[in-house]
């Protein structure tokens, strides 16, 4: 059970945001803060990841 309040959260996410800009660690971090589990967190992060790559291939001209 969580016991922080939601403005604690929110300048928590600030901070984090700030100071690594990669969203892929502050999706993680969303995800474990909300209570999501560890198999929902790996299919969020192996979607998240093949959509940047497929995003990127398409910057490139590849796809």
């Amino acid at each position: 059970m969580n016991c922080v309040s939601s403005e604690t959260v929110a300048e928590a996410m600030a901070v984090f945001v700030k100071m690594y800009q990669d969203s892929t660690i502050v999706l993680l971090v969303v995800g474990y803060l909300l209570g999501a589990s560890d198999k929902l967190l790996a299919l969020v992060f192996a979607g998240y990841r093949r959509l940047r790559l497929l995003a990127r291939l398409r910057r490139r001209g590849a796809a």
